[in-house]
């Protein structure tokens, strides 16, 4: 039993258009018996670049860590978005490649407390196409400064043994709009307890 193949290169004409269709078959022939044809096969061409961009991000946030989305789309009959490169710019500063052709559309980005952020997307798609991208902010964020809260004083309170001592904390925080939690250090007494949420201890 004979086996063989043939590979070929098509150089595509100036004139070719996305969608177009390349039809190809073949027919061999062994020694001298009658030749045999190959079945039809086709390549659509895509010859477009995809097109992408970070979406809107909210103005501000208190955390450094936030979730940073993006979309891409190829054109009518291409082969579609395969991957995203993902640059990221801190306080104005040069781009900085954070992501290199991830196929997803959304990641948590760890920034750091009183920096601003920018980001833009670069789309692939499957053959190979890259979108021809400027490198300017589509989307931005700035992450606020985090101060430590400040502890009101606690008074002193006199105490009869067996009697239950109950006492409202209150705290401020500097950053507007940042919540407040209380918590209990390393060796509270055995039996006390603190509300996070109101402080009541």
């Amino acid at each position: 039993i004979g086996q063989g193949f043939v590979s070929y290169t098509i150089k595509p004409k100036a004139d070719i258009a996305s969608g177009d269709i390349i039809n190809a078959e073949a027919r061999i022939y062994f020694d001298y018996n009658e030749p045999m044809d190959t079945p039809r096969i086709f390549n659509t061409v895509d010859a477009s670049l995809p097109v992408s961009s970070v979406k809107m991000l909210p103005a501000t946030t208190n955390r450094n860590v936030f979730p940073v989305r993006w979309a891409g789309a190829d054109s009518y009959g291409g082969a579609g978005v395969a991957g995203y490169d993902i640059y990221a710019s801190d306080n104005g500063g040069p781009w900085q490649l954070w992501l290199q052709n991830t196929p997803y559309n959304e990641q948590l980005f760890v920034g750091e407390c009183g920096h601003l952020y920018a980001f833009y997307s670069v789309a692939r798609d499957h053959v190979g196409n890259v979108e021809n991208a400027v490198p300017a902010a589509q989307a931005f964020i700035q992450v606020l400064p985090n101060t430590p809260p400040v502890l009101e004083p606690i008074t002193n309170r006199l105490m009869a043994v067996g009697q239950t001592l109950s006492t409202t904390n209150h705290a401020s925080d500097p950053d507007a709009g940042q919540q407040i939690t209380f918590s209990l250090g390393a060796g509270t007494p055995v039996g006390m307890t603190l509300d996070p949420v109101t402080g009541v201890l």
